[in-house]
């Protein structure tokens, strides 16, 4: 067990996901057309890991777009998360 490491990386899609800082639990995507993608999360730690995976959908644009992903750090003082769902 060391130090915990995260990594942002596209699973599928029809083009290119680009990541501002794919190491960094918030971070900003652009997407090189529009379309389904399935980004993943990875956490690791060295001696364990976990995925979690989200599906974007891009619409057509007139001009470059971004998306920007933000990873609560703490559960909400609720037990609920952003989508009302229990934790």
């Amino acid at each position: 067990t060391g130090t915990l490491t995260t990594t942002w990386s596209q699973f599928s899609g029809p083009g290119t996901a680009t990541f501002v800082n794919a190491s960094a639990l918030s971070t900003s995507a652009s997407f090189s057309t529009s379309g389904s993608y399935v980004l993943r999360l990875t956490a690791t730690d060295g001696a364990l890991s976990s995925t979690n995976d989200i599906a974007i959908t891009v619409n057509a644009v007139a001009a470059a777009g971004a998306l920007s992903i933000s990873t609560p750090l703490a559960q909400p003082a609720s037990g609920r998360n952003q989508f009302g769902r229990s934790l």
